[in-house]
């Protein structure tokens, strides 16, 4: 599935928001941070942990920068990859992509609850998208 590895130095920029994306990436060793368009820190990537999830399955532009802030080592799984797994094996295609809408569910649960935990009774009113 992987089309290689991607290694990252400190401080590199893995995509900048509104970068081409078609694929999705694995950390294998080091840390990331995930930042928003205007720099500000949103998340941060360990070793085991994935990213890119969206441009795999849309191939829409990248709407977060990801950097490196040690020194990292990904692997990265293309949309082209799973066209070539779809005919051979569609169990394991079947199984990745479970387990991306579970972990794009996950994300999207937290994400609502974290609005709800620093927003007042008003602004939960409002539209959070």
């Amino acid at each position: 599935i992987s089309d290689g590895g991607t290694e990252v130095a400190t401080g590199e920029v893995v995509w900048n928001p509104g970068e081409e994306s078609t694929d999705m990436l694995v950390l294998v060793s080091g840390r990331l941070v995930v930042t928003s368009t205007d720099g500000t820190e949103l998340a941060e990537v360990l070793p085991g942990g994935s990213f890119g999830e969206m441009g795999l399955i849309t191939g829409h532009t990248r709407f977060v920068g990801v950097q490196a802030v040690e020194r990292s080592l990904a692997l990265s799984i293309t949309h082209s990859s799973l066209e070539r797994l779809n005919p051979h094996n569609k169990d394991l295609l079947i199984k990745i992509l479970e387990n991306v809408v579970d972990l794009l569910a996950h994300r999207l649960t937290h994400t609502h609850h974290e609005h709800y935990r620093r927003t007042t009774p008003m602004q939960r009113d409002e539209k959070i998208w």
